[in-house]
């Protein structure tokens, strides 16, 4: 079994060598395992089984995806649970050292939101507007306040966003508290394995569609859905971040997240990445660039909240972005010039030349609606 060096990434470990930990993981999404590496408690989790989806693959890319996505966090500057990849019985899996010690247990969203609202809330419900009151309620941690909730769970919102995840849910972030201190603190961020399209598994799916740009915008404006719930539909990101938002935490994370996503430093991630094919990491740049660039980008420029900000803060109703505060008003010069300046250059580059009448098709990379290709 190959030794982990600090500092250093390891890849190709056998976990089927590893000795069986007392550790016991719930969740759905595969099957799991408790396991001692180089002393420590880690969970194997398997890749999802998609046989009844009759899909192409058997499997799904969930354990690599957990990996890079986790690591995407990471390099955003938040906390998130460690994860490192190899095998168990010549199946790929993610290993995620447990974060569970020193006499902390996680206690997840579900359970703080079951104590806090009435009977009449349903606490594996989802609607925004609740998660929001719960937030301003709770007093179970005062340690963790308000303003502290809205930051994580933004920030988080905003990430799972970029990286296309379907499946945050209630039960899948939280706390870590210890009875005998009586001390809570948000626990790393966890369970990222439906990030990054994990269902698309062979160079054929990934030919296709990094050839069809039709379908790749879809994936920006269409594909996934939050989890999340406003007046019970999920939360279209797209609609959601570059229309509808007015939530000022909502933006201010929108806008810090946005200034820190460093491209290098994901592509590098995703090079590094072992048992996937160079096309798997080809369409995994594409789809984390578009995201970027007409998802998160694409909303700071569009969302008029932001813009009306931007011109006159006066003009947004003070009961709605009272204290409003920008994480950094040059960065969002920064990202909004960026932008404008790759929409027009986009634009610039279709305009017909003297030898050519016929009108560009400035139109040409969106998606054909309801009726358009869905993946």
């Amino acid at each position: 079994m190959m030794k982990m060096v600090k500092g250093e990434k390891v890849f190709n470990i056998d976990f089927s060598q590893c000795k069986e930990s007392a550790g016991s993981y719930g969740g759905a999404g595969g099957k799991k395992k408790g396991i001692i590496y180089n002393g420590e408690n880690y969970m194997l989790k398997f890749p999802q089984d998609t046989r009844q989806q009759k899909l192409e693959n058997s499997y799904s890319n969930s354990s690599i995806n957990e990996y890079i996505a986790c690591h995407i966090f990471q390099s955003l500057g938040i906390e998130t649970q460690e994860t490192l990849l190899g095998t168990y019985n010549s199946k790929i899996i993610v290993a995620c050292k447990d974060f569970t010690n020193n006499g902390y247990t996680l206690r997840n969203f579900y359970s703080l939101k079951n104590s806090v609202l009435n009977d009449d809330n349903n606490p594996e419900d989802t609607e925004l507007n609740n998660i929001l009151q719960v937030f301003d309620k709770q007093t179970q941690f005062p340690q963790i306040t308000a303003h502290i909730l809205k930051k994580y769970f933004w920030e988080m919102f905003i990430v799972d966003a970029f990286l296309a995840n379907n499946d945050r849910h209630n039960g899948n972030w939280g706390f870590l508290t210890n009875l005998q201190t009586n001390d809570a603190h948000l626990a790393p961020i966890y369970d990222c394995a439906s990030c990054l399209f994990p269902l698309d598994t062979t160079d054929e799916q990934f030919k296709q569609k990094l050839k069809d740009t039709n379908s790749l915008i879809f994936r920006v404006e269409e594909l996934p859905f939050s989890i999340f719930r406003i007046k019970r539909e999920k939360i279209n990101y797209y609609n959601f971040l570059a229309k509808d938002c007015y939530d000022r935490d909502c933006l201010n994370a929108l806008i810090s997240i946005t200034e820190r996503i460093d491209m290098k430093a994901i592509h590098k991630i995703i090079d590094e990445t072992p048992y996937i094919s160079d096309l798997n990491k080809e369409f995994l740049k594409v789809v984390v660039l578009n995201r970027k660039e007409k998802l998160l980008e694409k909303a700071i420029l569009e969302n008029k909240n932001i813009s009306r900000l931007y011109v006159n803060e006066t003009d947004i109703p003070s009961k709605d972005f009272a204290g409003f505060e920008f994480s950094n008003t040059s960065g969002m010069d920064k990202i909004r010039d960026e932008v404008l300046v790759k929409e027009q250059s986009s634009i610039n580059t279709q305009k017909p030349t003297k030898n050519d009448g016929d009108k560009p098709n400035i139109d040409e990379d969106k998606p054909s609606g309801p009726s358009g290709p869905r993946m």
